[in-house]
């Protein structure tokens, strides 16, 4: 009984030449000349800015196109190299106006090298905000996800996106900002071309579904045959998800007799076919061997073996083929050891963590994360073992991947198993500021969420370590005690300047870059903080990274009260006379920073906001600094207590507070 399977056409013909426009067929309905076209740029080049979330900047603009890669010559050398990157390309801001309520938007783009990525769809991708203020890592953006990134059928060649529908939120706004996010990791990179970007008025035309038919289902109960897969590419219906696919493989190494098994990669390029000739063959690019080990013997695989293969189906360079990371899930009838996960132990509390081995044997229960904008975790858990390996100790983004085993009584390692604890924070959630912070042997007890991310159990990005050899970190989230054991007092205090240093300083376990547990709903989850003997809480506040200026951030948002941060005193201040904020934002940051502030005779003032209203703008490397003065002698009463509240669209980065009073 054949299937039918249905998808959208994502690669057909290319529109445009990395240099020259050619007369080819398009493969989506281009725009009809009656459409009021609302914005436009060819090359996105003027009026957009790159942005860089990593030291170094993936973007950079061209007379034709704007292009993205992680490999590139960085220092100006002539050498180009692999590097870890992240980077925005945001565009103006654009008026959505529209007689009919309806906006759609296109744009042409040419990806290449994608089996460098196995993840090229979860790091390609298209945002769009009308609360964009300047700083792209803490812009509430709507993922288009109608957009696949699909890797270019012919070499440099530019093919239209399709025409996706600006959500009717968004439609007859003054401010709309777009931004083509990319990412690549540290070894390999694809390299992404965008052009010809258009807003329109009208309604998005959306190409009838492709209808092919297959003997199988791609799954592993029913696999895909090579027939069915060649099928799927040549139709242009294949898809990011990993199927799969069996064959008999006819051919070992690729067509030049390079990535044959036993190769220093321990992977290897092969072909099957559905009968083991080589005329309707299919490529297997650089993939593992049986449940994703190592193929590292000549004699692993041969001609004539049996294969059912899991992986993403791709067109490269007009070649159908199975992308770089695909396993072998069966090898003439030989299926992967079921895991042996005998010495677990453990509950995952932190007066009872798991160990290594029962940290692995929670996350093969897991449902295995195949996308990582749709992820499977556990619940926040604690896992004790000891440092095997470090990959990476990264300075600039303050985390570190790195590996942890279980030991024996002796001390010895009790066994081959280890978990990865990928871009995990320092002790109490703290940012990573030298290499040797952590060794191995180090005994440590992380916590945060499992994962079986593409067959990788691991600790996902975020994790902390608690207990490093024996000291012990306050969790970030918690709300912390007073600064250095001081309690904070009752009396009036007179003024003085409470800087980003001293809410770190003066409670315990301020996290960088994320908010932990702290809930604008539960008072219990407040960061507390003592500063001169005055107590203060605050609630959706960290540490800003050294890229945002290294204050504090103030998450915030214009309708979502969960997600509006605070900080107000609880000890009162004799009678204030005026407050002084200190804020900032990249000096390439096209808003000033808005917030409201509110004064009272009762802790945690709210009602009527006085908005600020910048008193003095000056500037330092790469950062606007913004002053503003609240003159609370002017309305004529005796307030003690203040607050500052995001209650505004995008964070707000403080670097000082000044209280005087009478």
């Amino acid at each position: 009984m054949k299937n039918l399977f249905k998808s959208m056409i994502c690669a057909l013909l290319g529109v445009f030449a990395l240099s020259s426009c050619e007369d080819v067929p398009a493969p989506y309905p281009l725009p009809s000349s009656g459409e009021a076209v609302i914005y436009e740029s060819k090359n996105l080049n003027t009026g957009w800015t790159v942005i860089a979330a990593t030291p170094d900047d993936p973007w950079s603009l061209g007379n034709n196109y704007a292009q993205a890669t992680g490999y590139k010559d960085w220092d100006g050398s002539g050498n180009k190299a692999n590097r870890e990157v992240r980077g925005y390309l945001v565009s103006p801001p654009i008026k959505t106006k529209s007689s009919d309520g309806k906006v759609k938007f296109t744009f042409d783009n040419c990806l290449m090298y994608s089996s460098n990525d196995p993840q090229y769809a979860q790091h390609c991708r298209v945002l769009v905000s009308n609360y964009y203020e300047g700083d792209p890592t803490a812009c509430n953006w709507l993922d288009i996800t109608d957009f696949k990134p699909v890797p270019a059928a012919e070499s440099w060649k530019f093919t239209n996106a399709g025409e996706f529908q600006l959500p009717e939120e968004l439609v007859n706004q003054e401010n709309v900002v777009f931004a083509f996010y990319f990412e690549a990791p540290a070894t390999k990179s694809t390299t992404w071309e965008v052009q010809n970007f258009k807003v329109m008025e009208g309604e998005a035309t959306v190409p009838e579904p492709v209808v092919v038919e297959t003997e199988g289902e791609g799954t592993l109960e029913n696999p895909y045959t090579v027939a069915d897969a060649l099928a799927l590419i040549n139709a242009g219906a294949n898809t990011a998800d990993e199927v799969y696919v069996k064959g008999i493989v006819c051919q070992l190494g690729d067509d030049k007799g390079a990535d044959k098994p036993g190769n220093e990669h321990g992977n290897a390029t092969y072909f099957i076919s559905d009968d083991g000739n080589t005329d309707n063959k299919f490529e297997i690019f650089r993939g593992n061997g049986l449940g994703g080990e190592k193929i590292e013997t000549e004699d692993y695989l041969k001609t004539g073996d049996n294969v059912i293969v899991h992986g993403v189906l791709t067109l490269f360079n007009k070649t159908p083929e199975m992308a770089q990371g695909s396993e072998i899930v069966e090898l003439n009838g030989q299926k992967p050891e079921v895991p042996d996960f005998t010495g677990a132990s453990g509950s995952g509390t932190k007066e009872d963590p798991y160990n290594v081995v029962g940290a692995l044997q929670l996350c093969s229960t897991l449902q295995k994360t195949t996308d990582s904008k749709n992820p499977y975790y556990s619940e926040e858990v604690y896992v004790k073992g000891n440092i095997s390996k470090i990959d990476e100790v990264s300075i600039q983004n303050g985390n570190a991947t790195y590996y942890i085993i279980d030991l024996d009584a002796t001390g010895a390692p009790s066994g081959d198993k280890k978990l990865e604890i990928y871009r995990g924070k320092y002790l109490g959630g703290a940012d990573f500021t030298a290499e040797d912070q952590i060794k191995v042997n180090d005994e440590v007890l992380i916590k945060g969420k499992l994962q079986n991310f593409k067959g990788t159990y691991e600790f996902s990005a975020g994790s902390i370590i608690v207990i490093l050899n024996g000291q012990e970190a306050e969790e970030p989230g918690d709300g912390g005690e007073s600064g250095g054991g001081e309690e904070p007092g009752t009396d009036p205090v007179a003024g003085f300047t409470i800087t980003a240093g001293n809410i770190a300083s003066g409670g315990t376990g301020l996290a960088t870059n994320g908010y932990g547990s702290q809930a604008v709903a539960t008072e219990s989850t407040w960061y507390k903080f003592t500063v001169n003997g005055a107590g203060f809480v605050g609630c959706k506040i960290c540490n800003a990274t050294t890229a945002n200026g290294g204050g504090i951030q103030m998450q915030g948002n214009d309708s979502d009260k969960s997600k509006q941060g605070f900080i107000t005193n609880v000890t009162p201040f004799k009678p204030i006379s005026k407050v002084i904020l200190v804020a900032r934002t990249k000096s390439d940051a096209q808003y000033e920073p808005n917030f409201s502030f509110y004064v009272g005779t009762e802790s945690h003032p709210s009602g009527s906001a006085i908005q600020p209203t910048a008193t003095s703008v000056s500037e330092e490397e790469g950062f606007k600094i913004y002053t503003y003065t609240f003159d609370v002698f002017a309305l004529n009463g005796d307030y003690s207590y203040f607050t500052i509240a995001n209650d505004k669209a995008g964070a707000l980065y403080i670097d000082a507070i000044t209280v005087e009073t009478k």
